[in-house]
């Protein structure tokens, strides 16, 4: 992944803290968006917002592990 310095959210947010802070960001894809050729639609998220663990796919998928985004859930 690229790590883009200055992103330019334009009218969206990073999903994981809601803000359009100007920091360091990637773009993620997302897996519902994927077409045809492989294409896929992608939203910003701060570099420091992600917290990623991995998992291993115990169906034993292609890539053989899953990264998902760790949060904690509030009371």
């Amino acid at each position: 992944m690229e790590i883009v310095e200055l992103p330019d959210f334009g009218l969206s947010r990073c999903p994981v803290c809601g803000t359009r802070e100007p920091d360091p960001a990637v773009a993620v894809p997302m897996a519902w968006t994927v077409a045809d050729d492989g294409s896929a639609s992608a939203v910003y998220v701060h570099v420091k917002c992600m917290d990623p663990v991995m998992f291993k796919d115990q169906a034993g998928g292609k890539r053989g592990v899953i990264l998902a985004q760790s949060f904690q859930a509030e009371d």
